[in-house]
């Protein structure tokens, strides 16, 4: 009884000083009073009388002051003394510590990662000038088979726009290149880069961290030649990682592709071009694109006819609204297209419907956002309800816990404590968890990043955990918004007891009203759980659609390795040679059963769209004529064979399909359906792109998936790759071998090849086709192992809160047992009485989930394939699962129930 006698005096210590600062005041207000009495008795005025009776007083207001400070020291001794005082008690109750601290490490842990990754992709801005004025300028969007395209303007068009613009403070245009062959010194890397105009960092207000930006001057084609090198730009990370932050790094002379360049500057830190999870190298004039592109000052300079194939950005004027912006440059847009005097009367009319959109650049551009979006939204929600169903685990708990300390509770308010002292001191404890839940959820946050980005992305993609200013404050917001949500109502219900009933009979208060509560957080858990469990069972369904997919080909035992003969030097008459150069040599491979070429590879997001023009097609009601892009791949000699891509009708193409022989393509059937219908469209025959001469229809290919494993019939036209009829072979090719053998050896063999055709030739992005169809499918997978995650740690939560909740209810029902058995009741009736308010219980959760997860099952719609929302399966499973778990977790507390000697019980009784 130590700490009974010690838990007295303290509490007599704080009453007694308490009322002795109480008595004190009453005092000097009594003295005053009276002082002010006898001086009005002299004759003087009622403000003279208080005056003279407060110096006669002498020093009231220090002393009053003195007090307040006082009770200032005491209230901060009070507060570490319950910090001390709830470590004392979470040490006693290690079990109970440890299962709260790692549920809310758990939930705090993962809230940080999703918001974490929300932050940088979703939230965070530029590190620019007023980056909420910055727009990116794009034409209105049209329907292009299965997507939404706007086309890119003219190198003209955009002139004009920035010359006769007057509600912009500027435009510029930023075009990303993947890959540039870096030389410093003869020693080559490949390095990202930006292709920008010179007003690019004058529209975004970026000054350079050291040497000069890039300037509207080096626009010119001769303005900054005299030398012979080029002006271009590094990030700050790339010149800390390449060059180890070097003073003198301005005035550093590379080579791009080649192209001889000087640095001029350094790039703050924070900032490498406006893709957020892509960070460029390199910033390069944009007049230089065509030389840098084909690896030779020989290529020239882009012509006013060319389209610009960048991102173009704006600034609007402050004052300025967006609408009449876009108005302004719709207008300038439309008269630089009806300048050309060959257009014809439907062109015309169509240029009419043309117009400039704005999207927001504030935030950059990021594939990341694009394809994150919707599913992080989806996690955060679902976090959050893991996060709910800890902070009712923990509540339960620290209900049961508080009923057990009733009768200290009791003693201290008989001995003269506040109830609204015990409820800080009960909340001091619960704040103290959550602050250690949140300790150990940073570290597990930090790995949960990583995690999700690898799961999502394949790669960290340069985002790491920023600790900024938003998320600090989610972290403290998290905390505290926990330590309320299980503290609070414990702390309330624990203290609103009456110590006289207590203190004459403890089990009677112990039994009443906390145990409906209880009841009330389980259910909820229950239902939470149920919402997570059938999300899981939704992701997962979906998930095992995509893996079903045929995707038109056989992605096994394809290897493909891309190459850029440009990074080597190479121009544009000795590509074709080079490429055929290479199949011919890695068909010769035993370990390789068949090569070819492709200049996108199927499944990476990515392909051309090039104008077709087919000779006498009358375009259906309510088709655009100038619309005529078509998906098209160039591809090498016995592409579809290689990739096992059925051929309906007609021949693949041939080492004879080259230069100087006709002109063909091969079709898929959904492009021969749409522009061929009821005819045979072999021998039929398209214009591509500014080809001048029709090529001829060889062949018919069944669709496949283009972009991604989700995608639909989407029309397409294949070229032969060593014929370039589109105008101009493809600057950057993928080898795709079909090989015998593990794939890792015959990449070794092709890359020996390689060498020893052009050793100076880089092969990159070395993966298989599996691996390609892997990552196509990292998004849904994300989404069904993180819900998979949560709902089995929602449904671990909520077995735990169930077992907490029966073992709760058994121990105080042990009499009742005792003697309900000492009666006659045997073991099956105990039992089935304890599972059946379980039971009750159960079904109401159940049910309760099911219509919560019926309602919201809309909301993620748009992540699933070929799965209903409302899968009658998955709810009808998911029920199943919750309930085999929560009964589980209610029969060892009612087992251990039914082996209860009733007269053991009774003797204690």
């Amino acid at each position: 009884m130590r700490w009974l006698d010690r838990l007295k005096l303290r509490s007599q210590t704080l009453f007694r000083r308490e009322r002795a600062e109480s008595e004190l005041r009453r005092e000097m207000e009594f003295h005053l009073q009276e002082q002010i009495a006898e001086n009005r008795a002299r004759g003087m005025s009622a403000e003279e009388a208080r005056c003279a009776a407060l110096r006669t007083i002498g020093g009231i207001a220090q002393i009053q002051e003195q007090c307040r400070d006082q009770r200032g020291l005491d209230l901060i001794e009070i507060t570490l003394q319950d910090v001390r005082y709830a470590l004392r008690s979470l040490r006693k109750s290690p079990g109970f510590t440890l299962v709260a601290v790692l549920s809310l490490a758990l939930g705090t842990g993962a809230n940080m990662a999703i918001f974490s990754l929300m932050d940088s992709i979703l939230l965070s801005s530029l590190p620019v000038k007023d980056p909420q004025q910055l727009v990116f300028v794009r034409t209105n969007r049209v329907p292009v088979g299965n997507f939404m395209m706007s086309r890119s303007l003219f190198n003209r068009e955009l002139e004009q726009m920035q010359q006769q613009a007057t509600q912009l403070d500027g435009i510029a245009a930023s075009q990303r290149i993947e890959r540039l062959n870096l030389s410093v010194g003869g020693h080559a890397e490949l390095a990202s880069g930006d292709f920008v105009s010179g007003a690019y960092f004058r529209v975004l207000g970026v000054p350079a961290a050291s040497g000069l930006a890039l300037l509207p001057e080096d626009d010119s084609p001769t303005g900054n030649a005299a030398s012979g090198d080029w002006p271009a730009m590094i990030s700050y990370g790339y010149w800390r990682r390449r060059f180890g932050g070097d003073a003198n790094i301005v005035g550093k002379r590379v080579a791009v592709n080649t192209i001889p360049l000087v640095i001029v500057g350094v790039m703050p830190r924070g900032f490498a071009g406006l893709t957020i999870d892509d960070p460029a190298d390199l910033m390069l004039p944009a007049v230089i694109s065509k030389q840098v592109t084909a690896g030779s000052a020989g290529a020239g300079f882009s012509r006013p006819e060319d389209r610009t194939g960048s991102e173009i950005l704006a600034r609007i004027k402050r004052g300025i609204s967006r609408a009449k912006a876009a108005g302004e440059l719709t207008v300038i847009f439309r008269q630089a297209e009806l300048s050309d005097k060959s257009l014809s009367a439907a062109d015309r009319d169509s240029i009419s419907k043309h117009f400039i959109e704005f999207d927001s650049a504030a935030r950059g551009s990021s594939l990341l956002r694009q394809r994150f979006s919707d599913p992080l939204r989806a996690l955060m929600a679902a976090v959050a309800l893991v996060m709910l169903i800890a902070c009712a685990n923990i509540a339960s708990l620290l209900l049961a816990k508080a009923s057990a300390r009733q009768k200290e509770i009791a003693v201290r308010l008989s001995l003269g404590s506040s109830r609204r002292r015990l409820i800080r001191q009960l909340l001091t404890e619960s704040v103290l968890l959550s602050v250690l839940g949140c300790a150990l959820g940073a570290t597990f946050a930090v790995l949960a990043h990583k995690a999700t980005l690898t799961l999502g992305s394949g790669s960290a993609s340069g985002l790491s955990m920023q600790w900024d200013l938003r998320l600090i404050l989610f972290v403290v917001a998290v905390c505290v918004l926990n330590a309320l949500l299980f503290g609070l109502v414990p702390a309330l219900r624990a203290t609103k007891v009456d110590p006289n009933e207590v203190l004459k009979s403890a089990q009677a208060v112990q039994n009443s009203g906390h145990l409906p509560f209880g009841r009330m957080l389980v259910a909820a858990q229950l239902a939470t759980s149920m919402v997570l469990v059938v999300g899981a069972g939704l992701f997962l369904g979906s998930l095992r659609n995509l893996y079903r997919v045929d995707l038109g080909f056989n992605p096994q035992n394809l290897l493909m390795a891309t190459m850029d003969p440009r990074t080597a030097g190479f121009d544009q008459a000795r590509v074709p040679a080079l490429y055929q150069q290479v199949i011919e040599n890695v068909k010769r491979l035993p370990s390789v059963m068949s090569a070819t070429l492709i200049d996108n590879p199927l499944l990476n997001g990515q392909a051309y769209f090039l104008g077709a023009k087919v000779p006498g097609y009358v375009p259906r009601p309510g088709e655009d004529p100038s619309n005529t892009w078509i998906v098209t791949y160039q591809v090498g000699p016995d592409f579809f064979s290689t990739m096992q891509m059925p051929l309906l009708k007609g021949r693949d193409f041939a080492d004879t399909d080259k230069d100087g022989a006709p002109p063909v393509l091969i079709v898929n059937e959904a492009m021969a359906r749409h522009y061929f219908p009821g005819r045979d469209p072999i021998g039929q025959r398209i214009s591509l792109g500014s080809g001048k001469t029709d090529a001829e229809i060889v062949g018919v290919v069944r669709n496949a998936h283009n972009f991604d494993v989700q995608d639909e019939k989407q029309e397409t036209i294949f070229a032969p790759v060593l014929q370039a009829q589109t105008g101009k072979f493809s600057p950057r090719e993928t080898l795709i071998a079909r090989t015998n053998r593990d794939a890792e050896a015959a990449a070794e063999d092709i890359r020996a090849v390689v060498r020893r055709i052009e050793p100076n030739l880089p092969l990159f992005d070395v993966t298989t086709m599996e691996e390609q169809v892997a990552g196509d499918l990292s998004t849904p997978r994300l989404m069904a192992t993180l819900s998979g995650f949560f709902g089995a740690l929602a449904l671990a939560l909520s077995a735990i809160g169930l077992y907490g909740l029966v073992a709760y209810g058994v121990t105080k029902r042990t009499g009742e047992i005792g003697i309900r058995m000492a009666l006659g009741a045997d073991h099956g009736s105990i039992l089935r009485m304890i599972l059946g308010e379980t039971a009750w219980l159960l079904a109401c959760g159940i049910g309760a989930g099911l219509g919560l997860a019926w309602a919201t099952s809309h909301t993620i719609k748009s992540l699933l394939y070929e799965v209903s929302g409302r899968d009658a399966r998955v709810f009808a499973g998911s029920a199943a699962i919750l309930a085999v778990v929560a009964l589980l977790a209610a029969v060892l507390p009612a087992r251990r129930a039914v082996r209860v000697d009733p007269m053991v019980v009774l003797r204690y009784e």
